[in-house]
């Protein structure tokens, strides 16, 4: 794996150089721990090796403000958050988590989102 990331890291001569091809696998799944989850995922447009590595990132990080429009806690769709957040956990694969964050904010929970909640607790 390591042979193939520097073969790739030396074919973009003509350009800057692609120092994150040269990353290992390894490497890069603990610079996405850094990241919230939804960017983590978000990132698998970038690159075809990245597709499956947030599945083993050694963190979960999720943010309400990662799921609204505008950035503010209160203008949340709150239907995406409870996919995203509930399917998560199936699909995350790492061995070990360094992390579990869950950030909603200080807000009243609406009776019927309370079990939701609850559930990700």
């Amino acid at each position: 794996m390591e042979a193939a990331a520097a073969k790739r890291a030396r074919a973009s001569r003509g350009s800057a150089p692609d120092r994150l091809s040269a990353l290992s696998n390894e490497l890069l799944c603990h610079v996405f721990s850094f990241l919230r989850s939804r960017q983590a995922v978000q990132t698998t447009i970038l690159s075809k090796r990245w597709l499956d590595l947030w599945h083993s990132v050694p963190a979960i990080d999720l943010d309400i403000t990662d799921f609204s429009e505008s950035g503010r806690r209160y203008d949340v769709n709150w239907e995406k958050m409870k996919n995203f957040t509930t399917n998560l956990p199936m699909e995350h694969s790492a061995q070990l988590l360094d992390a579990i964050r869950l950030r909603l904010g200080i807000f009243d929970i609406c009776d019927h989102l309370a079990p939701d909640v609850d559930v990700w607790v």
